[in-house]
């Protein structure tokens, strides 16, 4: 299986009742607004319940939640499961070479082609892979160029 579109992407499992709810649902609005309007980019959010149960509500609530107090610009699809055997085939996929979530924000870059070149978990900001990103999106971005080390 691959994640294919004809983009990069930015998927990241995120919870509404979360110490990094705030910080990182206002970094990823203004990465789209940054980067969305090339069309070449997009973050996909999936709320997920299994971290500590931050994130109890029905899709209805969590998507007012984000509209209402971030203005979210990207698609927030279902609540998911990210680990395990309910995780559904995305996510088996992104976590396939890499690692797997242990905690809300985990965040997943994935090249136009549907290879996931790198991924982070909460501690690394948005600011701080915005660069990567930019680098994945014009071309100049390897496995070899990688900076944190952490797959």
């Amino acid at each position: 299986m691959a994640l294919i579109l004809p983009m990069v992407v930015l998927v990241v499992n995120v919870a509404s009742e979360c110490g990094y709810t705030d910080g990182h649902y206002k970094a990823l609005v203004r990465l789209q607004d940054k980067l969305g309007s090339t069309e070449k980019f997009i973050v996909l959010a999936f709320p997920c319940n299994q971290f500590g149960n931050q994130e109890p509500g029905s899709y209805n609530e969590i998507l007012s939640f984000a509209k209402k107090n971030y203005k979210v610009n990207f698609p927030i699809f279902s609540k998911v499961d990210v680990v395990g055997d309910n995780a559904p085939d995305v996510w088996s996929y992104l976590t396939e070479n890499t690692k797997q979530p242990t905690w809300n924000f985990w965040k997943y870059l994935v090249d136009e082609n549907g290879h996931v070149v790198e991924a982070w978990g909460p501690w690394i900001s948005v600011e701080d892979i915005t660069q990567d990103i930019i680098d994945v999106m014009e071309g100049n971005y390897s496995i070899k160029s990688r900076k944190r080390g952490e797959l």
